[in-house]
């Protein structure tokens, strides 16, 4: 049999595969999601957050007071140009090691994609920019915003600028 039948017969059975219509299976509670993970012996994951303190995330970081910063994307992938995305921080008031506080700190923005504390705020991707911003009067909101880089492509959400992490160096 030559590569190209091969390669017909596999695209073939591809293409046959079953698809799955997500808006006929019922929502699982975060209870539910957790039990269907599974992982190596010795190992658990724990539920961390779920709605409503948090609503459609895409990227977190912790920052060393132990608040949870998280990339609300809630405009992705049709709403563009409506700026529904959010950035929130999480805290456990209570000490119980659960998160049970919400605050948004910034909001309004189009298809945020990152965020990584530094100094007394945070570094947001959001293109064309990366942006650093703070809560200057203690009212958990941002209200200082500087633009540190632009340019960054707009084009695709999915290949915007995204990924803020830490190096070796702290830098």
């Amino acid at each position: 049999m030559s590569s190209l039948a091969l390669g017909l017969l596999a695209g073939q059975c591809v293409a046959q595969e079953a698809t799955i219509d997500a808006t006929t299976m019922p929502a699982r509670s975060p209870q539910e999601s957790l039990n269907c993970i599974q992982v190596r012996p010795g190992f658990r994951v724990e539920l961390v957050a779920a709605e409503p303190l948090v609503v459609d995330p895409i990227a977190i970081a912790w920052s060393p007071d132990a608040k949870l910063w998280v990339v609300e994307m809630g405009d992705y992938p049709l709403g563009e140009g409506k700026g529904t995305g959010r950035i929130r921080y999480l805290e456990d008031v209570d000490g119980d090691g659960k998160y049970d506080r919400s605050t948004v700190f910034l909001d309004g923005l189009e298809y945020p994609t990152g965020v990584l504390p530094w100094r007394q705020g945070v570094l947001v991707t959001c293109a064309p920019d990366i942006f650093y911003a703070e809560d200057t009067d203690g009212d958990g909101q941002a209200d200082r915003r500087k633009v540190l880089f632009t340019g960054f492509a707009q084009d695709n959400p999915e290949h915007r600028v995204n990924g803020l992490v830490r190096g070796l160096d702290n830098w």
